[in-house]
């Protein structure tokens, strides 16, 4: 996975060639729902700009409901410090969360 991000402070647009993995997310919110728990799954990044030093978070939250479906389709990515230029995509790494919630 790779993911552009320009930075808020110089400009500059930095190459993430970096992978959010599986072990990297944690569950940060619990909600019962009709069908049973909604989970908010999130992992942060901090990048640093080359260019003038700036730390920009990168966090990406997306929600597993009812457990054991993860739902990437609506997941939600912030760039503290930056803006995304191109977003990550998660697919391995949900395919990790999939075989894990399986014993496998």
């Amino acid at each position: 996975m790779s993911y552009d991000v320009k930075c808020c402070i110089c400009g500059s647009v930095i190459h993430v060639n970096e992978d959010f993995s599986a072990s990297d997310f944690e569950v940060v919110e619990s909600e019962e729902k009709g069908m049973g728990t909604e989970n908010t799954h999130e992992a942060s990044m901090v990048v640093q700009c080359k260019k003038c030093s700036n730390d920009i978070t990168v966090t990406v939250d997306f929600y597993e409901y009812p457990v054991g479906n993860f739902d990437c389709q609506n997941k939600e990515v912030t760039a503290d410090g930056g803006i995304l230029v191109i977003e990550p995509h998660l697919n391995n790494c949900i395919d990790d969360l999939i075989a894990k919630s399986l014993g496998e």
